[in-house]
């Protein structure tokens, strides 16, 4: 039972690890076009 908490935190440090691989980018930038109201 001892391997168990070993093991989660082994995941948790290669998620962590993970995210700082990532390149920098520049930041996501979304315009939204087209939008009509409903008519009711």
């Amino acid at each position: 039972m001892g391997s168990i908490p070993a093991v989660i935190l082994s995941l948790l440090r290669l998620s962590l690890s993970a995210c700082a691989l990532f390149p920098n980018r520049d930041p996501l930038n979304i315009d939204v076009m087209g939008i009509e109201p409903l008519r009711r």
